[in-house]
């Protein structure tokens, strides 16, 4: 074999050729298998936080299961470069060249301090930012593509740059024209790899929704200016109330969780179980929270309304989100805020009385009543009252058709002159939505709490919610009560009854 010219002098090449092809598989292969962690570590996070009561719900659109894909993509395609030039200038090291062995060398270290280092402090950001959406719901208070969006343009260009040194140490006068390069290489791996699930992240889309009744039925609670907090959340049981799928079926309930659907008929025995739970002293204590979507008939949350009283329940929570609120209706910070009610007591021989005296001919006999703790019929006539109507399509007051701005008026000034001597008659129609009733009683007990508020302010010099942690608000409350009354449908019946006949 002949000699060439110089075969004696040492060879400065910072990178040998050779060791490109085999340094690039390497790199990829690296880069893919970091790219696959990171994706697998993403959608088992997801699926963990659904599991972790049901409330942190992380559900990705397409468009953003792709950013998140090309982000992690662009970091593992970066480390894969980095594991590429290790590997390509480790094994071109020239150990005749003291110089050129010291600036490999060098350059080496620099890199795996700045890529290690990157890497210990992107998994403590991670990991921090991970443990936060555990116990604070914060998907509903950053969102990081529309708010924090150009780090993720920032942040792999940055660390893209960092490759200045090695490129110009290896190519010199020709480094813009592979850093060019090595930018399209890198930019078209990462889009291979976003493209690239591992896991079809729309069944785990799937496999969150379905777990929460929320976002299996698409729940949504009506909205109320007024509404209080439960304060003894483990003497609450949760009532779910949604619309079925399929047309004109019966809504469906659920108490607590998606796996324990109940039939209305059942809906006694499945409280009577819940409540035998609990020692002797808290049943007084315990309270249902209804959480009924705002687009079920008002006739059907009568219904169970009417079981409720059947098993002896006196106190419920109409769960509402916050009016006004950015948050949308499923947060979970609205779980335990309503509309508290009380239940009229049920009395089953005062429906046999109903039964017996419906089939009477009352061309022979006349219905005698005398006062009774069974109905409100009699007690309602020593108040100043007014009847209430919610229509399909309108509000009657005293048959009067109103709007709600003039209602409003009307109720400020009628329960301001009679204060605590007054009672509405609320009469809403059956075929009205849900969400219309806790509408139309919202703004009653909204004008209730107005008075209330400027009532503390001129009488004590603060407002109405102040007093009530300082337990001061009995007098104010007094003054002003929501006296609100619904018939029950045993004193419908017995209205009925009144009217076919003479009363003595």
């Amino acid at each position: 074999m002949a000699l060439k010219k110089g075969f004696l002098r040492s060879q400065n090449t910072f990178v040998k050729k050779k060791r490109v092809p085999t340094g690039v598989f390497v790199g990829v292969l690296f880069s893919f298998g970091l790219y696959g962690f990171f994706y697998l570590f993403r959608e088992s996070f997801r699926i963990f936080t659904n599991d972790y009561g049901g409330e942190i719900l992380l559900v990705l659109s397409p468009k953003e299961n792709f950013i998140y894909n090309f982000f992690y993509a662009f970091i593992a395609s970066l480390v894969g470069f980095y594991v590429f030039v290790k590997f390509s200038v480790e094994n071109s090291i020239n150990f005749q060249n003291k110089k050129l062995k010291f600036k490999q060398r060098h350059l080496l270290a620099e890199q795996a301090y700045l890529k290690w280092n990157f890497l210990f402090v992107f998994s403590k950001v991670v990991g921090f930012i991970g443990i936060s959406f555990i116990t604070v719901t914060l998907q509903y208070d950053i969102d990081f593509l529309s708010e924090f969006g150009i780090i993720f343009i920032l942040l792999p260009l940055v660390l893209f740059l960092d490759l200045w040194p090695i490129i110009l140490r290896a190519t010199g006068a020709k480094a813009y024209k592979w850093m060019l390069i090595s930018f399209i290489f890198i930019f078209s791996l990462s889009f291979l790899y976003a493209n690239i699930n591992f896991i079809d992240y729309k069944k785990i889309n799937q496999k969150i929704q379905s777990c929460n009744i929320v976002t299996a039925f698409s729940l949504e609670v009506p909205r109320s200016q007024t509404y209080r907090k439960i304060e003894s959340r483990y003497l609450t049981d949760h009532i779910y109330v949604v619309n079925d799928s399929i047309e004109n079926a019966q809504p469906l309930i659920f108490l607590n969780d998606i796996s324990n659907k109940i039939k209305l008929e059942h809906l006694i025995t499945s409280i009577n179980a819940e409540r035998e739970k609990l020692y002797f002293d808290e049943i007084y204590r315990w309270k249902p929270n209804l959480h009924i979507d705002k687009k079920v008939k008002l006739s059907y949350f009568n219904k169970i309304k009417q079981e409720l009283r059947k098993a002896n329940v006196s106190n419920i929570q109409l769960s509402t989100s916050i009016k006004h609120s950015l948050y949308p209706s499923n947060f979970p910070g609205f779980k335990y805020l309503g509309m508290p009610q009380h239940l009229i007591k049920y009395y089953p021989e005062f429906e046999n009385f109903l039964d017996s005296a419906e089939r009477l001919d009352f061309s022979k006999y006349t219905l005698k009543l005398s006062e009774s703790q069974m109905y409100r019929t009699e007690i309602v006539k020593t108040f100043n009252r007014i009847k209430l109507e919610v229509l399909t399509d309108k509000i009657l007051v005293n048959g009067k058709q109103m709007n709600e701005f003039n209602l409003r008026l009307f109720l400020n000034k009628f329960i301001n002159k009679y204060q605590d001597n007054y009672v509405i008659i609320f009469e809403p129609d059956e075929n009205i939505s849900y969400g219309r009733y806790i509408e139309i009683l919202d703004l009653m007990c909204s004008v209730v709490e107005s008075l209330r508020e400027r009532a503390s302010l001129e009488t004590y010099g603060e407002s109405y919610k102040e007093l009530m942690l300082q337990n001061k608000h009995f007098e104010i409350a007094d003054k002003y009560p929501c006296n609100v009354v619904e018939w029950t449908p045993e004193e419908k019946r017995l209205q009925q009854l009144l009217k076919k006949t003479r009363v003595f």
